[in-house]
C-alpha cells in the first residue's frame, strides 16, 4: 500500500478562506492528507515535518515570511491570468499580482 503524503497550507489571516478551501479540495485527492495552518502553527511545527511533507504558502514575500524564505530558491515563476506560483522541491509559493480587475480570471 502507498503511504499518503501530507500538504500543508500555510496562510495569513487574509487567505483564510482560500487557505481552507484548498485545503479541502487537496484532501479529496487519493493519496493525500491536508491541513491549513497559520503562520504561527507553521513555525511551532516546522520542526517536526518530515520530509514527505509538501507546503505551499499562500501570500506574496510582504504577506507571508515564509514565502520570502523560499521565493529566493524558486527560479520559475508562472504567472496565469494574475495567479503566480512556483515550487522548489516540496515547498511552493501562491500569490496574486494584487490587480482588482484581474479578480474575475484568477
Amino acid at each position: 500500500m502507498f503511504s499518503r503524503r501530507q500538504v500543508i497550507v500555510v496562510y495569513t489571516e487574509t487567505y483564510e478562506e482560500l487557505a481552507i478551501a484548498l485545503q479541502h479540495e487537496i484532501s479529496k485527492v487519493d493519496g493525500f492528507d491536508s491541513a491549513a495552518w497559520t503562520l504561527e502553527h507553521y513555525k511551532q511545527n516546522m520542526p517536526t515535518l518530515s520530509g514527505r511533507s509538501y507546503v505551499i504558502f499562500i501570500g506574496d514575500a510582504e504577506e507571508n515570511r515564509f514565502s520570502k524564505m523560499y521565493l529566493s530558491q524558486i527560479s520559475n515563476i508562472v504567472n496565469i491570468n494574475g495567479a503566480c506560483f512556483g515550487r522548489d522541491g516540496s515547498k511552493a509559493v501562491v500569490f496574486g499580482e494584487g490587480k482588482l480587475e484581474q479578480k474575475e480570471r484568477f
